[in-house]
Protein backbone atom coordinates (compact mmCIF):
# COMPACT_ATOMS: atom_id res chain seq x y z
CA UNK A 1 0.00 0.00 0.00
CA UNK A 2 1.31 3.57 -0.96
CA UNK A 3 1.52 5.90 1.81
CA UNK A 4 -0.59 8.31 0.51
CA UNK A 5 -3.47 5.31 0.31
CA UNK A 6 -2.49 4.43 4.02
CA UNK A 7 -2.81 7.94 5.06
CA UNK A 8 -6.43 8.40 3.20
CA UNK A 9 -7.53 5.08 5.26
CA UNK A 10 -6.08 6.59 8.33
CA UNK A 11 -7.96 9.66 7.79
CA UNK A 12 -11.46 7.86 6.25
CA UNK A 13 -11.45 6.15 10.17
CA UNK A 14 -10.85 9.51 12.09
CA UNK A 15 -13.82 10.46 10.62
CA UNK A 16 -15.48 7.34 11.62
CA UNK A 17 -14.33 7.76 15.28
CA UNK A 18 -17.20 8.28 17.99
CA UNK A 19 -16.68 11.44 20.67
CA UNK A 20 -16.13 8.74 23.31
CA UNK A 21 -13.09 7.72 21.13
CA UNK A 22 -11.54 11.10 20.06
CA UNK A 23 -11.46 11.54 23.95
CA UNK A 24 -9.95 8.45 24.96
CA UNK A 25 -7.37 8.78 21.88
CA UNK A 26 -6.58 12.46 23.02
CA UNK A 27 -5.33 11.30 27.02
CA UNK A 28 -3.74 8.67 25.71
CA UNK A 29 -1.98 10.99 23.60
CA UNK A 30 -1.67 13.25 27.06
CA UNK A 31 0.15 10.64 28.67
CA UNK A 32 2.67 9.69 26.24
CA UNK A 33 3.19 13.39 26.08
CA UNK A 34 4.08 13.44 29.79
CA UNK A 35 5.57 9.87 29.40
CA UNK A 36 8.12 11.53 26.74
CA UNK A 37 8.47 14.65 28.21
CA UNK A 38 8.52 14.01 32.00
CA UNK A 39 7.46 16.65 35.11
CA UNK A 40 9.83 18.96 36.35
CA UNK A 41 8.08 19.90 39.82
CA UNK A 42 9.52 23.53 39.81
CA UNK A 43 9.47 26.25 40.39
CA UNK A 44 8.92 25.89 43.70
CA UNK A 45 8.10 29.64 45.16
CA UNK A 46 4.44 29.47 43.80
CA UNK A 47 3.90 26.96 46.13
CA UNK A 48 5.64 28.93 48.95
CA UNK A 49 3.33 31.81 47.99
CA UNK A 50 0.28 29.49 48.59
CA UNK A 51 0.64 29.04 51.80
CA UNK A 52 -0.12 32.34 53.15
CA UNK A 53 -0.62 34.55 49.68
CA UNK A 54 -1.35 37.43 51.86
CA UNK A 55 2.05 37.71 53.75
CA UNK A 56 5.13 39.44 51.73
CA UNK A 57 8.21 36.85 51.20
CA UNK A 58 11.34 38.26 51.44
CA UNK A 59 12.78 35.28 50.28
CA UNK A 60 10.69 35.21 46.25
CA UNK A 61 11.99 37.38 43.71
CA UNK A 62 9.53 40.42 44.12
CA UNK A 63 7.89 40.25 40.79
CA UNK A 64 6.79 36.80 41.11
CA UNK A 65 4.85 38.25 43.85
CA UNK A 66 2.91 39.66 41.39
CA UNK A 67 0.93 36.65 40.25
CA UNK A 68 -1.50 36.08 43.26
CA UNK A 69 -4.34 34.21 41.88
CA UNK A 70 -2.84 30.82 41.72
CA UNK A 71 -1.37 30.93 45.15
CA UNK A 72 -4.54 31.90 46.48
CA UNK A 73 -6.90 29.36 44.59
CA UNK A 74 -4.45 26.59 46.11
CA UNK A 75 -4.65 28.54 49.51
CA UNK A 76 -8.14 28.36 49.68
CA UNK A 77 -8.89 24.81 47.96
CA UNK A 78 -6.14 23.78 50.53
CA UNK A 79 -4.13 22.17 47.43
CA UNK A 80 -1.10 24.28 48.71
CA UNK A 81 0.80 21.01 49.84
CA UNK A 82 4.36 20.51 47.74
CA UNK A 83 2.13 17.48 46.35
CA UNK A 84 -1.42 18.45 46.05
CA UNK A 85 -0.35 22.20 44.49
CA UNK A 86 1.62 20.05 41.86
CA UNK A 87 -1.34 18.00 41.04
CA UNK A 88 -3.39 21.20 41.40
CA UNK A 89 -1.17 22.94 38.30
CA UNK A 90 -1.44 19.47 36.24
CA UNK A 91 -5.19 19.28 36.60
CA UNK A 92 -5.78 22.57 35.54
CA UNK A 93 -3.89 21.92 32.58
CA UNK A 94 -5.71 18.54 31.56
CA UNK A 95 -8.98 20.01 32.49
CA UNK A 96 -8.46 22.69 29.88
CA UNK A 97 -7.30 20.87 27.44
CA UNK A 98 -10.13 18.83 27.73
CA UNK A 99 -12.37 21.36 27.50
CA UNK A 100 -10.42 22.83 24.46
CA UNK A 101 -11.11 19.64 22.52
CA UNK A 102 -14.92 19.44 23.38
CA UNK A 103 -15.78 23.04 22.23
CA UNK A 104 -13.60 21.94 18.82
CA UNK A 105 -15.88 18.89 18.13
CA UNK A 106 -18.56 21.52 18.60
CA UNK A 107 -18.05 23.55 16.59
CA UNK A 108 -15.65 21.68 13.68
CA UNK A 109 -16.71 17.91 14.17
CA UNK A 110 -14.71 14.52 15.28
CA UNK A 111 -11.42 14.43 12.53
CA UNK A 112 -10.85 18.25 13.34
CA UNK A 113 -10.74 18.40 16.88
CA UNK A 114 -8.46 15.25 17.15
CA UNK A 115 -6.04 16.48 14.67
CA UNK A 116 -6.17 20.26 16.07
CA UNK A 117 -5.96 19.32 19.77
CA UNK A 118 -3.09 16.57 19.05
CA UNK A 119 -1.21 19.36 16.99
CA UNK A 120 -1.35 21.25 20.21
CA UNK A 121 -1.19 18.59 22.93
CA UNK A 122 2.47 18.11 21.38
CA UNK A 123 3.41 21.50 20.73
CA UNK A 124 6.24 23.41 23.18
CA UNK A 125 3.51 24.63 25.37
CA UNK A 126 3.00 21.32 26.53
CA UNK A 127 6.74 20.78 26.55
CA UNK A 128 7.50 24.10 29.04
CA UNK A 129 3.97 23.76 31.15
CA UNK A 130 5.00 19.89 32.18
CA UNK A 131 8.80 20.80 33.00
CA UNK A 132 7.89 24.15 35.06
CA UNK A 133 4.80 22.43 36.46
CA UNK A 134 4.92 24.95 39.13
CA UNK A 135 4.69 27.53 37.55
CA UNK A 136 1.32 30.10 36.84
CA UNK A 137 1.51 28.83 33.36
CA UNK A 138 -1.11 26.16 33.61
CA UNK A 139 -3.41 28.67 35.05
CA UNK A 140 -2.45 31.30 31.93
CA UNK A 141 -3.44 28.72 30.02
CA UNK A 142 -6.95 27.77 31.25
CA UNK A 143 -7.91 31.51 31.63
CA UNK A 144 -6.76 32.01 27.58
CA UNK A 145 -7.98 29.00 26.05
CA UNK A 146 -12.21 30.19 26.36
CA UNK A 147 -11.00 33.31 24.03
CA UNK A 148 -10.94 31.69 21.12
CA UNK A 149 -14.64 30.25 20.98
CA UNK A 150 -16.23 32.67 23.20
CA UNK A 151 -18.21 35.93 21.86
CA UNK A 152 -20.01 36.73 25.64
CA UNK A 153 -19.09 39.98 26.82
CA UNK A 154 -19.93 38.76 30.59
CA UNK A 155 -17.21 35.88 30.01
CA UNK A 156 -14.67 38.22 28.73
CA UNK A 157 -14.94 40.72 31.34
CA UNK A 158 -14.58 38.13 33.86
CA UNK A 159 -11.90 36.82 32.51
CA UNK A 160 -9.87 39.79 31.55
CA UNK A 161 -10.34 41.13 35.43
CA UNK A 162 -8.88 37.79 36.35
CA UNK A 163 -5.76 37.16 34.00
CA UNK A 164 -3.87 39.83 35.24
CA UNK A 165 -3.79 38.56 38.36
CA UNK A 166 -2.35 35.45 37.03
CA UNK A 167 0.49 36.67 34.64
CA UNK A 168 0.71 39.57 32.48
CA UNK A 169 1.28 37.85 29.42
CA UNK A 170 -2.25 37.12 29.59
CA UNK A 171 -3.09 40.44 28.00
CA UNK A 172 -0.88 40.69 24.94
CA UNK A 173 -2.06 36.98 24.52
CA UNK A 174 -5.90 37.12 24.49
CA UNK A 175 -5.89 40.73 23.14
CA UNK A 176 -3.84 39.02 20.07
CA UNK A 177 -6.49 36.31 19.86
CA UNK A 178 -9.54 38.91 20.00
CA UNK A 179 -7.90 40.97 17.33
CA UNK A 180 -7.32 37.77 14.96
CA UNK A 181 -10.95 37.03 15.91
CA UNK A 182 -11.91 40.35 14.91
CA UNK A 183 -9.97 40.93 11.39
CA UNK A 184 -11.62 37.13 10.51
CA UNK A 185 -14.98 38.31 11.24
CA UNK A 186 -15.88 35.58 14.21
CA UNK A 187 -18.23 36.69 16.25
CA UNK A 188 -16.40 39.57 17.38
CA UNK A 189 -16.33 43.50 17.36
CA UNK A 190 -14.94 46.14 18.54
CA UNK A 191 -17.09 46.32 21.92
CA UNK A 192 -15.44 42.64 22.55
CA UNK A 193 -11.96 44.35 22.27
CA UNK A 194 -13.10 47.17 24.99
CA UNK A 195 -15.01 44.91 27.37
CA UNK A 196 -11.38 43.35 27.55
CA UNK A 197 -9.30 46.44 27.49
CA UNK A 198 -11.80 47.40 30.78
CA UNK A 199 -11.38 44.06 32.27
CA UNK A 200 -7.46 44.23 31.87
CA UNK A 201 -7.46 48.11 33.69
CA UNK A 202 -9.77 46.56 36.45
CA UNK A 203 -7.78 43.18 36.91
CA UNK A 204 -4.46 45.12 37.14
CA UNK A 205 -5.96 47.52 39.47
CA UNK A 206 -7.22 44.74 41.80
CA UNK A 207 -3.92 43.23 41.35
CA UNK A 208 -2.12 46.48 42.98
CA UNK A 209 -4.94 46.84 45.50
CA UNK A 210 -4.40 43.32 46.90
CA UNK A 211 -0.58 44.26 46.85
CA UNK A 212 -1.18 47.49 48.97
CA UNK A 213 -3.60 46.30 51.17
CA UNK A 214 -1.53 43.14 52.29
CA UNK A 215 1.87 45.66 52.44
CA UNK A 216 3.68 43.79 49.91
CA UNK A 217 6.86 45.51 48.80
CA UNK A 218 7.70 44.98 45.30
CA UNK A 219 10.83 46.86 44.56
CA UNK A 220 11.85 44.93 41.10
CA UNK A 221 8.47 44.74 39.28
CA UNK A 222 8.74 42.68 35.76
CA UNK A 223 9.42 45.75 33.69
CA UNK A 224 12.30 46.74 35.95
CA UNK A 225 13.87 43.34 35.93
CA UNK A 226 14.06 43.69 31.87
CA UNK A 227 14.99 47.41 31.95
CA UNK A 228 18.11 46.25 34.12
CA UNK A 229 19.14 43.80 32.63
CA UNK A 230 19.81 45.04 28.95
CA UNK A 231 23.21 43.35 28.69
CA UNK A 232 21.69 39.95 29.80
CA UNK A 233 19.20 40.00 26.85
CA UNK A 234 22.11 40.76 24.29
CA UNK A 235 24.36 38.18 25.75
CA UNK A 236 21.67 35.66 25.63
CA UNK A 237 20.38 36.35 21.77
CA UNK A 238 23.85 36.89 20.69
CA UNK A 239 24.74 33.13 21.99
CA UNK A 240 25.71 30.43 19.98
CA UNK A 241 22.43 28.47 20.20
CA UNK A 242 20.10 31.60 19.47
CA UNK A 243 18.97 29.79 15.95
CA UNK A 244 18.30 26.53 17.97
CA UNK A 245 16.47 28.62 20.62
CA UNK A 246 14.46 30.14 17.54
CA UNK A 247 13.17 26.94 16.63
CA UNK A 248 12.18 25.67 20.24
CA UNK A 249 9.64 28.58 20.14
CA UNK A 250 7.42 26.29 18.05
CA UNK A 251 9.26 23.12 17.44
CA UNK A 252 7.98 21.53 14.18
CA UNK A 253 4.48 23.58 14.51
CA UNK A 254 5.93 25.87 12.41
CA UNK A 255 5.06 24.08 9.54
CA UNK A 256 1.31 24.42 10.42
CA UNK A 257 2.12 28.53 10.43
CA UNK A 258 4.05 27.96 6.80
CA UNK A 259 1.68 25.78 5.49
CA UNK A 260 -1.35 28.16 6.52
CA UNK A 261 0.36 31.15 4.98
CA UNK A 262 1.58 29.35 1.94
CA UNK A 263 -1.95 27.83 0.98
CA UNK A 264 -4.73 30.41 1.94
CA UNK A 265 -2.64 33.93 2.17
CA UNK A 266 -3.95 34.19 -1.47
CA UNK A 267 -7.00 34.34 0.01
CA UNK A 268 -7.23 36.59 2.54
CA UNK A 269 -3.70 38.66 2.53
CA UNK A 270 -4.98 41.10 5.93
CA UNK A 271 -5.30 38.37 7.86
CA UNK A 272 -2.20 36.81 7.38
CA UNK A 273 0.06 39.65 7.54
CA UNK A 274 -1.62 40.35 10.85
CA UNK A 275 -0.99 36.92 11.97
CA UNK A 276 2.48 36.99 10.55
CA UNK A 277 3.33 40.64 12.50
CA UNK A 278 1.75 39.24 15.65
CA UNK A 279 4.39 36.17 15.70
CA UNK A 280 7.24 38.62 15.11
CA UNK A 281 5.93 41.33 17.90
CA UNK A 282 5.81 38.30 20.48
CA UNK A 283 9.32 37.28 19.01
CA UNK A 284 10.46 40.55 20.21
CA UNK A 285 9.16 40.50 22.95
CA UNK A 286 10.85 36.96 24.19
CA UNK A 287 14.07 39.13 23.13
CA UNK A 288 13.65 40.64 27.22
CA UNK A 289 12.58 37.52 28.58
CA UNK A 290 14.51 34.51 30.30
CA UNK A 291 12.69 32.10 29.70
CA UNK A 292 12.43 32.17 25.94
CA UNK A 293 10.52 29.12 24.93
CA UNK A 294 8.23 29.37 27.64
CA UNK A 295 7.09 32.96 27.30
CA UNK A 296 6.88 32.51 23.28
CA UNK A 297 4.39 29.36 23.94
CA UNK A 298 1.66 31.09 26.34
CA UNK A 299 2.04 34.32 23.79
CA UNK A 300 1.36 32.48 20.82
CA UNK A 301 -0.52 29.07 21.60
CA UNK A 302 -3.98 30.98 20.79
CA UNK A 303 -2.32 32.51 17.59
CA UNK A 304 -1.31 29.47 15.84
CA UNK A 305 -5.00 28.02 17.22
CA UNK A 306 -7.07 30.11 15.65
CA UNK A 307 -4.52 30.31 12.45
CA UNK A 308 -6.09 26.24 12.28
CA UNK A 309 -9.54 27.06 12.95
CA UNK A 310 -9.46 30.14 10.46
CA UNK A 311 -7.39 28.37 7.88
CA UNK A 312 -9.82 25.46 8.18
CA UNK A 313 -13.05 27.64 7.91
CA UNK A 314 -11.38 28.93 4.39
CA UNK A 315 -11.07 25.38 3.38
CA UNK A 316 -14.69 24.47 3.76
CA UNK A 317 -15.95 27.26 1.19
CA UNK A 318 -13.58 25.65 -1.27
CA UNK A 319 -15.47 24.29 -3.84
CA UNK A 320 -12.61 21.38 -4.27
CA UNK A 321 -13.02 19.05 -1.27
CA UNK A 322 -10.06 17.91 -1.37
CA UNK A 323 -8.93 21.52 0.17
CA UNK A 324 -10.41 20.21 3.30
CA UNK A 325 -9.08 16.85 2.82
CA UNK A 326 -5.37 17.78 2.45
CA UNK A 327 -5.03 20.62 4.91
CA UNK A 328 -6.64 17.86 7.60
CA UNK A 329 -3.85 15.36 6.24
CA UNK A 330 -0.72 18.18 6.64
CA UNK A 331 -1.72 18.96 10.05
CA UNK A 332 -2.55 15.02 10.66
CA UNK A 333 1.15 14.33 9.58
CA UNK A 334 2.67 17.20 11.76
CA UNK A 335 0.98 15.97 14.89
CA UNK A 336 2.20 12.46 14.12
CA UNK A 337 6.26 13.93 13.64
CA UNK A 338 5.81 16.47 16.57
CA UNK A 339 5.64 12.88 18.53
CA UNK A 340 8.93 12.37 17.31
CA UNK A 341 11.02 15.15 17.68
CA UNK A 342 13.70 15.99 19.87
CA UNK A 343 11.91 18.16 22.90
CA UNK A 344 13.68 21.57 24.04
CA UNK A 345 13.52 24.78 25.31
CA UNK A 346 15.66 27.86 25.79
CA UNK A 347 16.06 29.38 28.92
CA UNK A 348 18.80 31.76 29.52
CA UNK A 349 20.54 31.56 26.25
CA UNK A 350 20.66 27.98 26.49
CA UNK A 351 19.08 25.03 25.37
CA UNK A 352 17.62 22.77 27.71
CA UNK A 353 16.09 19.14 28.01
CA UNK A 354 12.82 18.19 29.58
CA UNK A 355 13.03 16.29 32.60
CA UNK A 356 13.16 13.06 31.17
CA UNK A 357 15.78 13.46 28.97
CA UNK A 358 17.90 13.71 32.20
CA UNK A 359 15.92 10.35 33.14
CA UNK A 360 17.03 8.58 30.02
CA UNK A 361 20.81 9.77 30.35
CA UNK A 362 21.10 8.42 34.04
CA UNK A 363 19.30 5.13 32.49
CA UNK A 364 21.55 5.31 29.62
CA UNK A 365 24.47 5.22 32.02
CA UNK A 366 23.21 2.29 34.08
CA UNK A 367 22.65 -1.00 32.22
CA UNK A 368 20.69 -2.40 34.75
CA UNK A 369 18.02 0.47 34.95
CA UNK A 370 17.72 0.16 31.09
CA UNK A 371 17.22 -3.77 31.31
CA UNK A 372 14.38 -3.13 33.85
CA UNK A 373 12.52 -0.86 32.20
CA UNK A 374 12.32 -2.31 28.93
CA UNK A 375 11.28 -5.25 30.80
CA UNK A 376 8.17 -3.40 32.64
CA UNK A 377 7.26 -1.36 29.06
CA UNK A 378 7.41 -4.70 27.64
CA UNK A 379 4.40 -6.46 30.08
CA UNK A 380 2.60 -2.95 30.03
CA UNK A 381 2.73 -3.02 26.52
CA UNK A 382 1.44 -6.27 25.70
CA UNK A 383 -0.75 -5.86 28.04
CA UNK A 384 -2.60 -3.44 26.16
CA UNK A 385 -2.27 -5.02 23.31
CA UNK A 386 -4.60 -8.27 25.02
CA UNK A 387 -7.13 -4.93 25.94
CA UNK A 388 -7.28 -3.93 22.46
CA UNK A 389 -7.92 -7.92 21.82
CA UNK A 390 -5.01 -7.62 19.06
CA UNK A 391 -4.63 -10.80 16.97
CA UNK A 392 -2.36 -12.66 18.49
CA UNK A 393 -0.41 -13.19 14.90
CA UNK A 394 0.35 -8.95 15.77
CA UNK A 395 1.51 -9.56 19.29
CA UNK A 396 4.16 -12.42 18.40
CA UNK A 397 5.43 -9.85 15.77
CA UNK A 398 6.01 -7.03 18.07
CA UNK A 399 7.33 -9.23 20.73
CA UNK A 400 9.66 -10.55 18.37
CA UNK A 401 10.43 -6.53 17.08
CA UNK A 402 10.31 -5.48 20.68
CA UNK A 403 13.29 -8.21 21.62
CA UNK A 404 15.76 -7.37 18.78
CA UNK A 405 15.58 -3.74 18.77
CA UNK A 406 16.09 -3.78 22.96
CA UNK A 407 18.82 -6.34 22.27
CA UNK A 408 20.46 -3.79 19.57
CA UNK A 409 20.20 -1.15 22.20
CA UNK A 410 21.56 -2.82 24.55
CA UNK A 411 24.45 -4.21 22.43
CA UNK A 412 25.40 -0.55 21.01
CA UNK A 413 25.71 0.53 25.10
CA UNK A 414 28.14 -2.10 25.53
CA UNK A 415 30.08 0.06 22.92
CA UNK A 416 28.34 3.84 24.63
CA UNK A 417 30.77 6.61 24.96
CA UNK A 418 28.72 10.03 25.19
CA UNK A 419 30.36 12.91 23.15
CA UNK A 420 27.90 15.33 24.33
CA UNK A 421 26.37 15.73 28.49
CA UNK A 422 24.29 18.47 30.04
CA UNK A 423 22.67 18.12 33.35
CA UNK A 424 21.25 21.35 35.85
CA UNK A 425 23.68 22.03 38.73
CA UNK A 426 21.14 20.75 41.24
CA UNK A 427 21.76 17.08 39.89
CA UNK A 428 25.81 17.44 40.52
CA UNK A 429 27.11 16.13 43.55
CA UNK A 430 28.47 18.92 45.81
CA UNK A 431 30.57 19.28 49.51
CA UNK A 432 29.46 23.05 49.78
CA UNK A 433 26.59 23.51 47.67
CA UNK A 434 22.76 23.80 48.60
CA UNK A 435 20.09 23.19 45.90
CA UNK A 436 17.37 25.95 45.14
CA UNK A 437 15.37 25.32 42.16
CA UNK A 438 17.38 23.35 39.63
CA UNK A 439 20.74 25.86 40.63
CA UNK A 440 23.41 24.94 43.04
CA UNK A 441 24.22 28.08 45.54
CA UNK A 442 27.50 27.71 47.69
CA UNK A 443 27.28 28.53 51.49
CA UNK A 444 29.40 32.04 51.73
CA UNK A 445 32.56 31.15 53.85
CA UNK A 446 32.84 27.91 53.18
CA UNK A 447 35.56 26.23 50.93
CA UNK A 448 35.08 23.60 48.99
CA UNK A 449 33.63 21.97 45.84
CA UNK A 450 30.63 23.55 44.64
CA UNK A 451 30.53 20.42 42.26
CA UNK A 452 32.57 17.56 40.91
CA UNK A 453 31.38 14.40 38.93
CA UNK A 454 29.74 13.45 36.34
CA UNK A 455 32.08 10.17 35.85
CA UNK A 456 31.38 10.09 32.44
CA UNK A 457 33.50 8.27 29.84
CA UNK A 458 34.38 9.72 26.95
CA UNK A 459 36.31 8.60 23.75
CA UNK A 460 39.56 10.47 22.76
CA UNK A 461 39.19 13.93 21.15
CA UNK A 462 38.74 17.43 21.76
CA UNK A 463 35.86 18.50 24.01
CA UNK A 464 34.88 22.06 25.86
CA UNK A 465 33.39 21.54 29.39
CA UNK A 466 31.25 24.89 29.92
CA UNK A 467 29.66 26.04 33.34
CA UNK A 468 26.78 28.40 33.73
CA UNK A 469 27.45 30.40 36.95
CA UNK A 470 26.78 33.62 38.78
CA UNK A 471 28.86 35.17 41.20
CA UNK A 472 28.72 38.45 43.31
CA UNK A 473 32.05 39.83 43.33
CA UNK A 474 34.11 41.89 40.40
CA UNK A 475 35.30 40.78 37.50
CA UNK A 476 38.86 41.12 38.69
CA UNK A 477 38.30 38.41 42.09
CA UNK A 478 39.21 34.92 42.01
CA UNK A 479 36.53 33.00 43.45
CA UNK A 480 37.55 29.69 43.07
CA UNK A 481 38.86 27.32 40.16
CA UNK A 482 37.81 24.39 37.31
CA UNK A 483 39.23 21.39 36.11
CA UNK A 484 38.96 18.45 33.99
CA UNK A 485 39.83 15.34 35.88
CA UNK A 486 40.47 11.38 34.96
CA UNK A 487 41.56 8.76 37.47
CA UNK A 488 39.13 10.08 40.62
CA UNK A 489 40.79 13.39 40.58
CA UNK A 490 44.32 12.02 40.49
CA UNK A 491 45.27 13.25 37.17
CA UNK A 492 44.14 16.45 36.74
CA UNK A 493 44.13 17.40 32.54
CA UNK A 494 43.56 20.91 32.65
CA UNK A 495 42.59 23.34 35.29
CA UNK A 496 41.77 27.34 35.05
CA UNK A 497 40.65 30.27 37.45
CA UNK A 498 37.32 31.72 37.84
CA UNK A 499 36.32 34.78 38.37
CA UNK A 500 32.95 37.11 39.54
CA UNK A 501 30.59 38.15 37.39
CA UNK A 502 28.99 41.17 39.14
CA UNK A 503 25.98 39.08 39.41
CA UNK A 504 25.56 38.66 35.78
CA UNK A 505 24.58 35.27 34.69
CA UNK A 506 27.76 34.21 32.89
CA UNK A 507 30.03 30.94 31.16
CA UNK A 508 33.17 29.96 31.91
CA UNK A 509 34.65 27.44 29.16
CA UNK A 510 37.28 24.65 29.99
CA UNK A 511 38.79 23.22 26.74
CA UNK A 512 40.11 19.66 27.18
CA UNK A 513 41.79 17.15 24.87
CA UNK A 514 41.75 13.44 25.26
CA UNK A 515 44.54 11.26 23.76
CA UNK A 516 42.87 8.09 24.68
CA UNK A 517 39.39 6.67 25.67
CA UNK A 518 38.79 7.85 28.93
CA UNK A 519 36.41 6.72 31.96
CA UNK A 520 34.90 8.53 34.69
CA UNK A 521 36.31 11.77 33.08
CA UNK A 522 35.45 14.55 35.94
CA UNK A 523 34.89 18.29 35.80
CA UNK A 524 35.03 20.23 39.28
CA UNK A 525 34.08 23.53 40.48
CA UNK A 526 36.31 24.87 43.41
CA UNK A 527 34.65 27.65 45.58
CA UNK A 528 36.75 29.63 47.37
CA UNK A 529 34.85 30.71 49.94
CA UNK A 530 34.20 34.07 48.72
CA UNK A 531 30.94 36.08 48.02
CA UNK A 532 28.08 34.47 46.60
CA UNK A 533 28.34 31.92 43.64
CA UNK A 534 25.54 29.98 42.49
CA UNK A 535 26.07 26.91 40.02
CA UNK A 536 23.24 26.93 36.79
CA UNK A 537 24.56 24.07 34.54
CA UNK A 538 26.99 21.73 33.31
CA UNK A 539 27.77 21.14 29.72
CA UNK A 540 30.49 18.72 28.14
CA UNK A 541 30.45 18.54 24.01
CA UNK A 542 32.58 17.37 21.82
CA UNK A 543 34.54 19.70 19.09
CA UNK A 544 34.34 19.28 15.56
Amino acid sequence: MLLNQYIDAVFARIHKLSPRTVFLTLIFLFILVVTTNGIGPTPKHYQELSQNPFVDSVDIVDYWQESVLLPLIAYYTQMNSKTSFYILCLLIYVISWLIFAKLTLNRFGVAPALIFTSVLITSPLTTTTLSWLGSVDSLTFALTMPFIFTHSKLLILILSILGPMNHIVFIIATGEILVLRLISRNKIVTDHLITAIAGYIVGFGLLKLFLASNQFHISESRLDFILNNIELWIYMNTAPSHYTSFLSLFSIQWLVIIICVLIFYRIDRVYYSLLITLLILNMGITFFTADTTRVFSLLSWGVLAECMFYSYRLALTQEDKNFQKQYLVSLFIIGLISLLVPRYYSFLGSIYHPPYFQFAVDVANSRASLTWIAAVFFIFSVGVLSLLKVKMKLVWFYSISYFLLTAGISLSLVFYSPSYFRSVAARLPSEVGRNNDGIKEAVEGERGFLSFGPYINLKSGDYVAVFTYKSQPSYETIIGWVDVTTDKGQDVIVKKEVYGTEDVLSRIEIPFSLQEDEKDVEVRFWYEGTGSVSLHMLEIRQQK
